[in-house]
């Protein structure tokens, strides 16, 4: 039975994937069940695995971790005209950030749990929407509790 799997896998690999995932899509109630079945048997045994892995690699989580988070913001800033403050010009990324055009972004942050990192995921996902813009953090605070930028 093996060796015929192995030679359908290699003699039409797209055809083999197509019938795998419909495997899965049909049986995933019962996969989900019985991995989480798994996990709660073996949850001790699991977690000090995962805790020994992340200790052992953590400095390589860690910076992709950061990288990831700088790619989404670079994605974002982008979308939204470059990493450059439409107000005042600044351009040092670590002092940019995506402003909501005409607020409410208290509110957008609530609704959707977007906070930090997940809102660039969160406009990612959105295919970046319109009714946003780059500005430096002092313009974005002064526009916040001023109403506008003293640089406009």
């Amino acid at each position: 039975m093996r060796a015929r799997g192995r030679v359908a896998r290699t003699k039409d690999p797209e055809k083999f994937r197509r019938r795998e995932r419909a495997r899965y899509a049909r049986n995933q109630p019962k996969i989900r069940a019985s991995a989480t079945a798994y996990y709660y048997r073996n949850r001790e045994k699991i977690l000090i695995k995962k805790n020994a892995d992340y200790e052992k690699n953590a400095p390589q989580i860690k910076e992709q971790a950061r990288e990831y988070r700088i790619r989404a913001r670079r994605l974002a800033m982008n979308a939204y005209g470059g990493a450059i403050c439409r107000c005042c010009g600044e351009d040092t990324l670590e002092f940019l950030a995506v402003d909501h055009i005409n607020g409410g972004g208290n509110q957008h942050r609530k609704k959707n749990n977007a906070i930090g990192t997940m809102f660039y995921v969160w406009l990612r996902k959105n295919k970046y929407p319109s009714g946003f813009q780059v500005l430096c953090h002092s313009c974005n605070q002064a526009k916040g509790f001023y109403g506008t930028c003293p640089h406009t």
